[in-house]
């Protein structure tokens, strides 16, 4: 799925940080038969190891140095930006544990990961993997971190656990981040034309609401952006995106868990005939270019509302600077009155290794790195990323404080909330195969070709004839 995520920038190399969040191969080498495959080749770290750990519950408990482990470790990932910045105080910690952080692209690194596991030798001893790409590496001798990571549990929202976690239970990777659906909306627009963001608590409010924008602008001012394909280094989600939120938002899914596809159900109509009803309502700016004529629709207050994922507040603060204080935040709309608000658009976690050679000290950095509320703050402000879904972190006042980019309103902890309330939702490795039917299909549904049912059948009866 493409997404919006500061992560870009590294491989850009510009200060507009939208990224793809690129779909990687489902017959890399190695990549397991489907959800019910084994786990051959996962390994625990020590049991003694994991049961000496005394996890602080706030986060925040001052650490012991300990320069007795020594270590030179490998770290994959395409943004390395986030964990190299807590480097320094974990060497206050553990000054003999060095860290080299090689970066690649997203697809890059689950192509070179899958194909090190599998040939055994070459694969680092920690790497970033996405949530959606989690099930190419059930197969694969990564470090069964259970074990480590259940006095964790309840400190992260459900739905993370699910992403992580292989067939048979196991962890095979540390929850990092998840970016959590949020709307962020014009608040000057909304003033200058009369439109209440607190009257907004369903997407038929919203539809109201852009109804009555689009009369009061004249026809200048639209609720939303509407884009059958993504924009590189674009602000907006596309319609595909905003479709996963919308089914994750009610509870909807790709598939089952036991792998059956499942988009076809009344959550994924009920999706899909929403994001229609943003076109016939006349709501919606529709088939926007290219990223650069979605930031001048922005700049010239051609759209109100922006529906995507949290680091969505990276890519304003990089790229509309000069709109600080103009723009607000709130939860999605709800489907029905005092439903659902909270979804979630993506996602990372970091594995260990089956081939590294010192996983209790890359466990170690994982722990200082992922579960204390000092390194996630200090990440957030490097990288932007939805930090506080580690729940402790959420709970802390600089998480909850107001932010003036966005009018003062608590930004994070808007997104908290929405990554607390998001249901499960399964990936297996047809979810590439699911998005692209789909997308085959999206701009004849959108020209009138067939109804919403009828086209998000045969999405399914294509991704079931997936190999």
């Amino acid at each position: 799925m493409t997404r919006f995520s500061p992560r870009a920038a590294l491989r850009l190399g510009v200060a507009l940080t939208a990224v793809l969040t690129a779909s990687a191969c489902a017959s890399a080498a190695g990549g397991p038969a489907g959800p019910g495959g084994s786990t051959d080749g996962a390994s625990a770290l020590p049991a003694s190891f994991c049961s000496k750990q005394k996890p602080d519950p706030t986060g925040t408990a001052p650490l012991t140095p300990d320069p007795s482990i020594k270590a030179d470790l490998t770290f994959w990932g395409w943004y390395n930006l986030v964990p190299k910045n807590v480097m320094d105080d974990f060497h206050k910690i553990y000054p003999n544990i060095n860290v080299k952080f090689v970066d690649f692209s997203t697809s890059d690194t689950h192509t070179k990961l899958a194909t090190a596991l599998a040939g055994g030798a070459g694969a680092p001893d920690m790497s970033m993997v996405q949530d959606r790409d989690a099930p190419r590496f059930w197969n694969l001798p990564l470090i069964d971190l259970t074990d480590c990571l259940t006095p964790y549990k309840t400190d992260f929202p459900e739905f993370k656990w699910d992403k992580i976690a292989r067939p048979n239970g196991q962890l095979q990777a540390a929850p990092w981040e998840a970016d959590a659906a949020v709307m962020v909306y014009r608040r000057d627009l909304f003033k200058k034309y009369g439109i209440d963001p607190s009257s907004i608590k369903t997407w038929d409010d919203y539809i109201t609401a852009g109804k009555a924008l689009n009369t009061a602008s004249g026809g200048k001012t639209k609720m939303v952006m509407s884009l059958p394909v993504s924009n590189d280094n674009g602000i907006a989600g596309h319609i595909m995106s905003d479709f996963n939120m919308m089914l994750n938002q009610q509870g909807g899914l790709y598939f089952s868990k036991d792998g059956k596809v499942a988009v076809n159900a009344p959550e994924g109509v009920t999706a899909l005939e929403m994001l229609a009803k943003f076109r016939t309502a006349g709501i919606s700016l529709n088939d926007v270019s290219s990223g650069q004529a979605e930031k001048a629709a922005f700049e010239g207050d051609q759209v109100a509302t922006i529906l995507q994922q949290a680091s969505v507040s990276f890519a304003l603060k990089s790229t509309l600077k000069d709109m600080s204080g103009k723009w607000g935040a709130m939860e999605l709309p709800a489907f029905t009155a005092g439903g659902n608000r909270g979804a979630i658009r993506g996602g990372t976690s970091i594995a260990i290794t089956g081939q590294s050679k010192n996983p209790e000290a890359a466990w170690k950095f994982l722990q200082f790195w992922l579960l204390r509320v000092d390194s996630r703050w200090k990440n957030y402000q490097v990288g932007g990323l939805v930090e506080n879904l580690f729940l402790p972190a959420a709970k802390d006042a600089r998480f909850q404080a107001g932010d003036p980019y966005f009018g003062n309103d608590p930004f994070l902890k808007i997104v908290a909330k929405s990554a607390q309330d998001a249901p499960i939702f399964y990936e297996n490795l047809k979810t590439n195969q699911l998005e692209s039917a789909f997308k085959q299909r999206l701009r004849p549904f959108l020209a009138g070709t067939g109804d919403a049912k009828s086209m998000l059948d045969s999405v399914a009866a294509d991704t079931d004839k997936a190999q």
